[in-house]
């Protein structure tokens, strides 16, 4: 093994010095694929310093001593070390790991093999090893320690995996309000932007750091993946919908639908999971703790393939997703739970991506989801989408220079009308400049500039909050239930702030509109909940209900549906089959998911095969179980014979 010993050869001026004692390669082995390698450290630390500080981490043990640059990043202060039963100490990021730095290490760890984050990979779970470090600021020197070797037993995540951020609260025993995994300072909230860069596949960026490339490297920073999550290259949707983005999209070689970069296919599962990984991350970061168990949150109209994929993602990042909960009922959750309401509620989730409503009906803990409903690919992405294009086509008409073929430029103005938009949530008009977007035939510089008013902005979205209506108003029709029977209608997500949305829903349900009081937060809050009552650590009882119906096909013969919109999970229902081909010996039964059984976004949930004994009387009976999770069981019946029969699921996304 190669001697280290050699002196700190990169120093860090005005950096406060930190010494990370290490025992050996298999330390500095879990040091790497847990921290080094995806950009951080804790220390333990009783002296809170600002964020932002900097400081010269020197890792010191027999026969290496390295030293990383780097700078505070988030803190845990004693007082919510004490509420969240957490360590003190302070997170740190590394601000550039040299390569002759990083060789060192990996000649350390001899033949320990590092594990690199890649998007293909898994990230590590290895466990995270306690060592001991001091840091000394001028003449006084604290000793402090890293890690922890605590039990995660009892613990789980909170994940809401939102199209434009994502939000995770963990919760362990006791805990009866949890603690975000991600902090807030004066400009970003307790969120993780839901943002890939692909730049470097070697080191993928995920969030802030991701979000910053967007105006730099647009063919490479993943944005809005979720709606493509699960699904079919072949199908409509993906079809009608791939060219909104200025990223190329793909199969990759197991079937997957992903982005191309460098000529490879990222499948969006790994995307996803990246995402992940970085929730996982934040959880240690908080909490000093590996927790492995994880509730996350869907739309409520997500497909199974959908939620399958969103598992696999979980599964990818390390985590072991024990439930998916539709992000409306994860709303009503954090709202109700503990609070002994008697009341029949709207949720109406207007988010970045996705649009979602839900009816409820509410007693005690009792969570009884009587309809639900939404669209893909309705959110405030959308409503930015609007109004760039307004801009885009105006300039275009006044200068002949189309923004929205270059994607930098597109970028820029689909930022300004972001901000323009939520500013218009408070004041009637802004100014929107967007600065040398052009030259004129003169070679002037150009700049894109523009007053929007509010009443322009209600002018060029009011399709889409009619789409937001509609959607309800089918979705009370299918329920039976009229405006006057609901209690209270609960708004969440970010879109919901804009004026327009809240008067045009008064207008059909009345005043008794409000504002979710957990903000953002509230869907994460309430999966930790839902992950809570899943080992009994405090709960709430949730009964759920199909968002999209299912049929089966007969090859060669009839379809027919099973379960109708709104069934109540779980459910069991039997279905005669009255003819099968001529001279077959067998059946094969597909059971599909979609509004249309014949329509190219139906999802395939399994096949099973009819055997030959229970045609001769020519009709035969299944009867389909659906669970709470969306797991199938059948059974045959012909005559007396009953047959249990096993479901051929898919394996990947199909070709439909």
């Amino acid at each position: 093994m190669s001697n280290l010993t050699t002196r700190q050869e990169r120093r860090f001026p005005a950096a406060i010095p930190v010494e990370v004692t290490v025992t050996g390669p298999a330390q500095v082995h879990a040091l790497w694929t847990e921290n080094i390698s995806k950009g951080g450290l804790f220390v333990r630390s009783e002296t809170p310093l600002d964020i932002g500080t900097r400081l010269e981490i020197r890792l010191k043990g027999d026969e290496l001593d390295v030293t990383l640059g780097a700078e505070v990043a988030h803190v845990v202060d004693r007082p919510t070390a004490e509420r969240t039963g957490a360590v003190p100490g302070l997170g740190v990021r590394f601000l550039e790991l040299h390569p002759d730095v990083a060789i060192r290490l990996l000649e350390y760890i001899g033949a320990l093999e590092p594990s690199q984050p890649s998007y293909s990979s898994s990230p590590s779970t290895t466990s995270h090893t306690s060592h001991t470090s001091h840091t000394s600021n001028n003449a006084n020197a604290q000793k402090v320690a890293s890690g922890s070797n605590r039990s995660n037993a009892g613990w789980v995540l909170g994940i809401d995996l939102g199209t434009s951020n994502t939000a995770a609260y963990a919760r362990g025993p006791g805990d009866v309000r949890g603690v975000s995994v991600f902090r807030s300072d004066r400009n970003r909230g307790p969120i993780l932007p839901s943002v890939v860069s692909l730049k470097n596949l070697a080191q993928p960026l995920v969030g802030w750091s991701a979000l910053d490339m967007q105006l730099t490297d647009p063919l490479t920073t993943i944005y809005g993946w979720k709606r493509f999550l699960g699904r079919s290259e072949r199908s409509e949707f993906v079809e009608r919908h791939r060219v909104r983005f200025p990223y190329r999209v793909g199969r990759d070689a197991r079937g997957e639908l992903g982005v191309i970069v460098h000529d490879r296919v990222v499948s969006f599962i790994d995307v996803a999971a990246l995402v992940l990984s970085e929730v996982k991350m934040g959880a240690w970061n908080i909490l000093q703790r590996d927790i492995e168990d994880a509730v996350v949150t869907v739309p409520a109209h997500f497909s199974t393939a959908q939620r399958r994929a969103v598992i696999e993602a979980g599964r990818r990042a390390g985590l072991n997703v024990r439930k998916l909960v539709n992000e409306p009922t994860a709303a009503a959750l954090s709202l109700g739970a503990g609070r002994s309401l008697d009341t029949r509620m709207l949720v109406f989730d207007l988010g970045g991506g996705t649009f979602d409503a839900s009816i409820l009906e509410v007693l005690d803990d009792v969570f009884d989801v009587k309809m639900t409903s939404g669209d893909s690919f309705l959110g405030g992405l959308d409503f930015d989408r609007a109004v760039a294009k307004r801009l885009t086509d105006m300039f275009a008409a006044k200068h002949r220079i189309d923004l929205s073929e270059e994607p930098i430029l597109a970028r820029r103005v689909l930022n300004a009308a972001e901000y323009a938009k939520i500013l218009l949530s408070e004041h009637e008009a802004t100014d929107v400049r967007v600065p040398l977007v052009g030259y004129d035939t003169r070679g002037k510089p150009i700049d894109l500039e523009h007053r929007l008013t509010r009443a322009e902005l209600e002018t060029l979205t009011a399709p889409l909050v009619e789409r937001c209506i509609g959607i309800v108003e089918d979705m009370l029709a299918q329920a039976q239930v009229s405006a006057g029977d609901l209690e209270a209608v609960v708004l969440v997500g970010g879109q919901t702030r804009m004026p327009l949305v809240r008067s045009r829903l008064e207008r059909v349900i009345g005043s008794k509109i409000h504002n979710h009081p957990d903000g953002d937060p509230a869907v994460a809050k309430g999966a930790a909940i839902v992950g809570a009552a899943l080992d009994d650590l405090g709960g709430a009882i949730l009964m759920d209900v199909l968002a999209v119906p299912v049929g089966i096909m007969v090859a060669g013969g009839e379809t027919k549906w099973v379960f109708p919109k709104g069934s109540q999970l779980p459910a069991k229902r039997s279905v005669t089959l009255d003819s099968t081909p001529a001279g077959a010996t067998a059946v094969a039964v597909a059971i599909w998911e979609g509004a249309d059984l014949a329509a190219a976004d139906r999802h395939l949930l399994g096949v099973v095969h009819v055997p030959s004994e229970m045609l001769r009387s020519g009709a035969f009976e299944l009867e389909v179980q659906l669970s709470a999770d969306l797991t199938l069981a059948v059974q045959g019946r012909a005559g007396a014979r009953v047959v249990s029969l096993a479901v051929e699921t898919p394996t990947r996304t199909m070709d439909l």
